[in-house]
């Protein structure tokens, strides 16, 4: 299935990447590398995850397991909405969510 990345989920992935290269160097481009590798299994298993709202969510199992993919099916494929860590404040996290 074909899958779209929205503007705002990349950036989720960038600002991801930028706070874990501050921690230690390398680590940023490991940690978009798995999220990204994450979004390919999320797209070919799309609409079977649990849905949350009007949004699909796939809790990744790779190397950094606290990330969700936020997804919707559309007629024209999989649409990335976004790219959270699932331990932020649900408020700040439904925030996101309705922005995009």
């Amino acid at each position: 299935m074909k899958y779209i990345i929205h503007p705002s989920a990349l950036d989720d992935l960038e600002q991801a990447s930028v706070f874990y290269e501050k921690q230690e160097v390398g680590l940023g481009a490991q940690v978009f590398d798995d999220l990204s590798h994450q979004l390919k299994i999320a797209c070919d298993h799309a609409g079977s995850h649990r849905s949350v709202g009007k949004f699909y969510r796939f809790v990744t199992n790779g190397r950094f397991p606290y990330f969700c993919i936020y997804y919707t099916l559309e007629s024209d494929g999989v649409h990335v909405r976004a790219v959270l860590d699932h331990r932020r404040n649900p408020r700040t996290i439904r925030s996101h969510l309705n922005d995009v």
